[in-house]
């Protein structure tokens, strides 16, 4: 059966593009600007080092190279992007730049697509315009030139997005199954694109010319994604025994809705790294200790989902603030990370530094083109579905650069349309709604730029150098280690962690003596943020250190308690424990009272390590009487009556530091846990 044509959109000023040039221009010039900065990379860090999920992509490559994946990893992220890797590897020897190379090609592919789509929206010249944003937006090119998923997973949003204008302008149920494929891979590399297929139901109504149409064409698209989806899905089923969609990283529904949200990707309390073992399978384990029975990781999965779910149902206006919060985020100038920072990128890379475009120059222009468009619901409504789809996928987890990434090619299309009707009408005579226009710009510019402290720190590079310097340690650089550590303390003096990695290294190095020292400085860096800024998992794995060392150095007692935070932190907790004690005693016997409270935390961290659990207590309990000021210990106490199973005191505990200390982190995180978060037994 035929479909109907009659009431196809015809495009005013819209011209399907003809011939190959333009096209093999843009994507020339595209490849070129993204092949200067894949081999700009080579000998940076984030050129030749793979960080978190960068990793365990590059693992389950060539895990499947090897024999494929096993058990529940096969469902632990999204499959796609490992297939892809495998694939380029399959052909390039395993070589990490030929996937480099070949991404600079796709996110070339991407800026062509975008152009043909914006012909057959807009015209010639909006089309043009819109290659120039996409060849040139810093962010698109930063994501080339890593192991990360958003470069495939924005060209299959731009190739999903040009098939339906094909669609559009001639509608056909080919051309809707095949756009429904593209859609089902773009969903297996990250499973928000399925909904793609729902909210497309408005597009077929609207483009297919009759209802019977619209029915028969949308259900062919949802049949184009679910042929692709399915086999993944079957395979999971064979594996847990139940279904998953896609992946099973559902889960971070719950880190965009719990009381520690904030709206971008924070890690809960009860993970203790952003590592893959950690992320995933530790909190797996977690929510297994907290259910009392193991668990799969889809079971984990769903009950964290759950979990989120209770909580943004019980907490409505709570709720309405995230959302604001996360819409702001989302149409922000700022690129928040959750692997590769795009501003430590910049860090390597003159060319990517002197781009010109970024989302707070093309933003606003989206923001405008979304209020341009919008008397023209059958010509854009595409672009609309498109931008939703990221913008839900925001609301309902958390905003990060790599999930508003797929958005550009119908956002760039979008900028493109208002910056020509802009400059067409100066050109002219003003239209009667320019002055409104003008002021959405600037309203939207305003909005867009205007960053938040929590925004302002996602682009502080302390953390990025310290983990790139960590992974040089790893592999024995210690020169490129030493650096960047370095240069994490220019960005912060105070960064204790920075200065722990600096111990590592000397003692890798055999410097003792420069290894006690910066041991020592972090201990007390990190002895003074416990009061309010440290994770949970460290409160109790941090014994206190000594004052710092005068200009003669390290005097013997600070030596003594450095070498005795050396065992515990090696295990050997008994011994540890019983050379604290015999501080204590001296510090007892010399009237040093602040001494004596620090060496009798340190014992009941011990004990509390060694299983002790009521002498844990009980010298918790000890320092409580002497200093009721001593918030460190209230922590502490909270954390042995939970592992004794007496919440409710451990509740009084964390409610005690509080009532001291209201922006306590720890003990805020700890209530969270206690009031029906999934966490972990202290450790």
């Amino acid at each position: 059966m035929r479909s109907d044509h009659r009431n196809r959109l015809i495009i005013p000023g819209g011209t399907a593009p003809a011939g190959f040039r333009l096209p093999l221009l843009i994507l020339a010039v595209a490849f070129a600007v993204r092949l200067v900065y894949v081999l700009g990379l080579r000998g940076t860090p984030p050129g030749e080092l793979l960080l978190i999920d960068s990793e365990t992509y590059d693992r389950l490559a060539r895990a499947l190279l090897g024999g494929g994946i096993e058990g529940e990893e096969a469902y632990a992220v999204n499959v796609l992007y490992p297939y892809f890797l495998a694939g380029v590897y399959a052909v390039a020897g395993g070589a990490k730049i030929a996937v480099l190379v070949a991404q600079a090609m796709l996110d070339s592919l991407t800026c062509v697509l975008i152009f043909l789509a914006a012909t057959r929206l807009a015209g010639r010249a909006t089309a043009l315009v819109c290659a120039g944003i996409a060849v040139l937006y810093a962010p698109l090119v930063a994501y080339s030139g890593a192991i990360l998923t958003p470069t495939l997973v924005t060209f299959l949003a731009a190739l999903a997005l040009f098939l339906l204008v094909i669609y559009q302008e001639r509608p056909s149920w080919r051309t809707a199954l095949a756009g429904g494929a593209v859609i089902g891979l773009a969903t297996l590399g990250r499973g928000n694109h399925l909904l793609l297929v729902p909210l497309c139901g408005v597009f077929f109504f609207l483009a297919a010319g009759s209802r019977k149409t619209a029915l028969r064409h949308w259900g062919a698209l949802a049949l184009g994604a679910l042929l692709v989806i399915a086999p993944f899905n079957l395979r999971n089923y064979l594996v847990a025994r139940q279904w998953v969609p896609v992946a099973a990283n559902y889960a971070a529904f719950y880190i965009g809705h719990n009381p520690e949200a904030t709206g971008l990707y924070a890690m809960p309390s009860f993970t203790e790294s952003a590592r893959f073992d950690s992320e995933v399978w530790g909190t797996r384990d977690a929510v297994a200790r907290k259910l009392g029975r193991p668990v799969t990781l889809a079971e984990s999965s769903r009950y964290l989902l759950m979990e989120g779910v209770r909580y943004a149902a019980a907490h409505p206006l709570e709720e309405l603030r995230l959302a604001a919060r996360k819409f702001h985020f989302f149409w922000n100038r700022t690129e928040p990370p959750t692997n590769l920072s795009y501003y430590f990128a910049r860090e390597f890379s003159p060319l990517l530094r002197g781009l010109p475009l970024d989302f707070g120059i093309v933003g606003p222009f989206v923001l405008l083109g979304l209020w341009l468009s919008r008397r023209e619901p059958r010509r854009f409504v595409l672009l609309w579905i498109f931008v939703a789809v990221n913008l839900l996928t925001a609301l309902l987890f958390f905003v990060s650069a790599e999930y508003r990434l797929p958005m550009l090619p119908a956002a760039i299309v979008l900028a493109g349309y208002a910056l020509v009707r802009l400059v067409r009408a100066v050109r002219t005579r003003p239209s009667p709604g320019m002055p409104v226009a003008l002021a959405v710009l600037a309203a939207a510019a305003l909005f867009v730029n205007i960053r938040p402290p929590i925004l302002q720190r996602q682009s502080l590079l302390r953390v990025d150098y310290l983990n790139f310097g960590r992974l040089y340690l790893d592999r024995g650089e210690h020169e490129r280690a030493r650096f960047l550590f370095g240069r994490s303390l220019a960005i912060d003096p105070n960064y204790a962690l920075a200065y722990e990695s600096l111990a590592e290294l000397s003692r890798r190095e055999g410097d003792d003596s420069a290894a006690l020292q910066y041991a020592q400085r972090a201990w007390q860096l990190g002895a003074s943020s416990a009061q309010g800024a440290r994770t949970p998992e460290a409160e109790d794995d941090a014994p206190l250190a000594p004052a710092p060392a005068g200009p003669a150095g390290p005097s013997p007692l600070q030596d003594r308690i450095l070498e005795l935070g050396a065992l515990y932190k090696a295990g050997r907790w008994s011994e540890a424990r019983e050379g604290f004690q015999a501080l204590l005693g001296d510090a007892w016997a010399h009237g040093d009272t602040a001494l004596a409270i620090q060496m009798q935390n340190n014992v009941g961290l011990c004990y509390f390590k060694i299983g002790d659990l009521a002498r844990a207590e009980e010298a918790f309990c000890r320092i409580i009487d002497l200093s009721p000021g001593y918030v460190k210990a209230y922590n502490n106490l909270g954390l042995v009556r939970e592992a004794r199973g007496r919440t409710a005191e451990a509740a009084e505990a964390y409610e005690a530091v509080l009532e001291r200390q209201p922006g306590n982190v720890v003990a805020r995180r700890a209530l969270s846990r206690l009031r029906g978060a999934p966490g972990t037994s202290p450790r």
